[in-house]
């Protein structure tokens, strides 16, 4: 329980140090580097950096797993519920503490309003305790709805604070748990009477550019606490025991303000309870969907239906609700689930009657993410089809422009082109690299490439032109900087030159070198790469041209990678390769890596500084047989759609040939031999892409539904999120360093 802020069970605070970081040092949302969005003028960072959502939907399981329907992690992981006791839960966000920083924040909304209400007991970086009670402050077993914030290093547009002084009339909240980035940056609580308090975030009008919308949730009581109006730079709470008295009480208080950056979310303050329906205008309502702004129907007492035309359009799922009254007298209100882009509210007095009552809703879904690595990939699964070309398997392609078309032919024996139709679109002849697939030792290389097009060749081990099955990533210069850089490495006789610029890329703004250095054994130099992304990243590399030989990477740096090139017999020889270095970074919605270091071992766990998976779970390899290994990622069968494809790259300066040969989402099969076709034990780098894009809209990615899920895009927040730079040591790793 280290890093949670909790009343043990014997009542006793415990301590709250920071929470741990990722081992690549990275903050939020997938790891860190330089995310560029749409940005608006006069707009503020997307608030919405580090976050996670539940519905808790079956309250007397004793423990299950979140339905992705109304559920969200940033941090990538299963979100889990444990039922310890009647009315006490414990929902825990896998992965969530290494995205954002410092204590953060949770709400609670109850599903069963009029006949429970729920607040939060306690939470840490990754886990809400929360407690139902019914209408006399017994724990009793409810549902609910629980949002748990988590800062990253941008200003967001909110701000929180946790009140753990509530007798003191006037008290200062801070530590981890206060979160405020207006100017002034810290927030004062002043208590007026039992239960009746003002909190005030300073500069809190500073924070955003649109409406705001307040919420309140009592900490660790039987007591009910909810707004009661709102000021310029904060609000007034009230707060109640179960018989309705006013009572002193810790809270949890949010004050969230959205604008033009803001896509993920939208709120409503109903402030006119007695109308039958109208319009919410201005700073009432605010609808992400953006096709009207939102409507409320009040069929019955204390009951409202509201709707946000359009907002069923974006987000992985139907989304999430909090809800707070917003009266003077006792009011409690709660929703029923939401159905992507409409709620129902409904309030209760404290004998459990219907009421009418101002209030002030949240509608959190994931928003959509803009993705500035352009790549496109296929699994070549039909080997032999002709003369009519073919499309890859739905869960095994990505190709985010126009219509998403990807053919493949089959030109004769062992060749083959791939069209990604459109992506030259995107500007730039790109790269490619290619990888065989298949428990075999025939290998693939890169004939050509250009515009949306690569023509892959496959050999047996021989070196003679064999059908084989491939997978196959294009990637394009990004407008934007992100953390790919490759090189067509096209002069294996030079000593030393600069690749062409148009078949090569840098993101760290310097000049690309590639030295030989013997026969058939090359450096490439990327100049500034390391100080873009995080981590050691990871390198692959393909043989490029009409050659049999083939390319391996032998080591790499964060900034450089070395290569061998061999003939068929496994000696060094001079040939053109195609290289590419990928650092993690703010973009990565679905990437994983690794470099499988330990070739012998029957159970590893590879580099940290070396390997990464989008949400932050673990990696772990193990040797199957001679030269078989699995490499699994714990989690990251929630990352994108399908299956994904892998590509792998043998490492050392000894000639082999390890091909990807099953994958499913979370684990890839490697098997590898040497060049008698015998399999042998050997390292290699595996880099593993999934999709989630499907297309392209005046330059922004809007999201693919995932298949089994409703409509609405998949996972992710759109934000600026500023550059962690930090200039790393430009040690080259090699087998004497690792």
């Amino acid at each position: 329980m280290r890093g949670i802020h909790r009343d043990d069970l014997d009542g006793r605070e415990t301590g709250n140090p920071a929470p741990g970081r990722r081992p690549r040092g990275s903050f939020p949302l997938l790891a860190a580097a330089l995310l560029l969005v749409l940005l608006l003028p006069g707009s503020a960072a997307a608030h919405l950096q580090g976050y996670g959502f539940a519905y808790a939907d079956q309250p007397s399981q004793p423990s299950y797993t979140a339905s992705l329907v109304h559920s969200y992690n940033d941090g990538g992981g299963d979100i889990t519920i444990t039922r310890s006791g009647p009315g006490v839960y414990s929902v825990s966000f896998e992965g969530l503490g290494s995205v954002g920083s410092g204590g953060g924040h949770v709400q609670v909304t109850s599903t069963d309003p009029g006949s429970r209400y729920c607040n939060v007991a306690s939470w840490g970086s990754s886990t809400a305790n929360v407690r139902c009670y019914d209408l006399l402050g017994n724990l009793a077993d409810g549902r609910f709805n629980v949002l748990v914030l988590r800062p990253g290093p941008e200003l967001s547009d909110y701000a929180f604070a946790w009140v753990s002084n509530p007798t003191a009339a006037s008290s200062t909240p801070g530590g981890t748990y206060l979160y405020n980035p207006g100017t002034g940056g810290s927030a004062t609580v002043t208590r007026h009477r039992a239960g009746s308090y003002t909190i005030r975030f300073d500069d809190l009008e500073t924070i955003g550019d649109g409406p705001r919308v307040d919420l309140v949730t009592a900490y660790n009581s039987d007591a009910r606490c909810q707004v009661d109006g709102q000021l310029i730079d904060g609000f007034n709470v009230r707060c109640h025991s179960p018989l309705g008295y006013a009572v002193d009480t810790l809270f949890a208080a949010l004050a969230m303000r959205t604008g033009s950056d803001d896509d993920g979310w939208s709120f409503a303050r109903v402030e006119d309870p007695y109308s039958f329906g109208y319009t919410l205008f201005g700073d009432e309502g605010y609808n992400a969907g953006g096709a009207a702004d939102p409507t409320v129907d009040h069929p019955s007492t204390g009951v409202w239906h509201l709707e946000w035309p359009g907002l069923d359009a974006i987000g992985v799922n139907l989304g999430s609700v909090q809800v707070s009254a917003d009266a003077f007298f006792d009011r409690q209100c709660g929703v029923d689930p939401e159905d992507g882009d409409s709620v129902t509210v409904r309030c209760f007095d404290a004998a459990g009657l219907p009421a009418e009552a101002e209030f002030q809703l949240l509608f959190l879904k994931p928003p959509l993410k803009v993705f500035l690595r352009d790549f496109a990939f296929a699994f070549a699964n039909d080997n032999i089809s002709g003369p009519f070309p073919y499309a890859p398997p739905a869960g095994n392609r990505r190709n985010p422009i126009g219509s998403g078309t990807i053919e493949i032919d089959r030109v004769s024996t062992g060749r083959y082109t791939v069209e990604f139709v459109g992506t030259d679109e995107w500007g730039g002849s790109g790269h490619v690299q290619v990888s065989a697939m298949g428990f075999t030792s025939n290998y693939c290389n890169v004939e050509t490439s250009y515009d949306e097009w690569a023509e892959v060749r496959c050999f047996d081990r021989l070196g003679s032109l064999a059908d084989t099955h491939f997978n196959v990533v294009q990637v394009k210069p990004s407008a934007q900087e992100d953390a790919v850089a490759f090189a067509r490495a096209d002069q294996p006789f030079s000593a030393s030159y600069a690749p062409n610029a148009a078949y090569s890329r840098n993101p760290g703004g310097g000049p690309i070198t590639i030295t030989r250095s013997g026969a058939g054994s090359y450096n490439v130099d990327f100049d500034g790469f390391a100080n873009i992304g995080d981590g050691g990243g990871n390198a692959q590399v393909s043989a490029f041209g009409l050659t049999n030989g083939r390319c391996q990477v032998s080591s790499w740096g964060y900034d450089n990678a070395n290569v061998r090139c061999f003939n068929i017999f496994g000696n060094a020889v001079d040939i053109p390769f195609n290289v590419m270095l990928t650092h993690a970074d703010l973009n990565d919605e679905a990437l994983a890596y690794v470099w499988s270091n330990q070739s012998t071992l029957a159970s590893f766990t590879p580099s940290a500084i070396w390997s990464y998976q989008t949400g932050n779970g673990a990696i772990a390899g193990a040797r199957i047989a001679t030269g078989r290994y699995t490499i699994s990622f714990s989690g990251f069968g929630d990352q994108g759609l399908g299956s994904g494809l892998p590509l792998v790259s043998t490492y050392g300066s000894i000639d082999a040939i390890c091909n990807p040969y099953f994958w499913t989402g979370t684990a890839v099969g490697v098997a590898c031999f040497d060049n008698a076709g015998n399999a042998v034990d050997r390292r290699f780098s595996l880099l593993y892409l999934k999709d989630f894009t499907n297309t392209v809209l005046e330059g922004t990615y809007i999201p693919a539904p995932e298949p089994g899920f409703a409509s609405g895009a998949l996972v992710g927040a759109l934000g600026l999120l500023a550059s962690r730079r930090r200039r790393r040591d430009r040690a080259r790793v090699d087998a004497s360093v690792r």
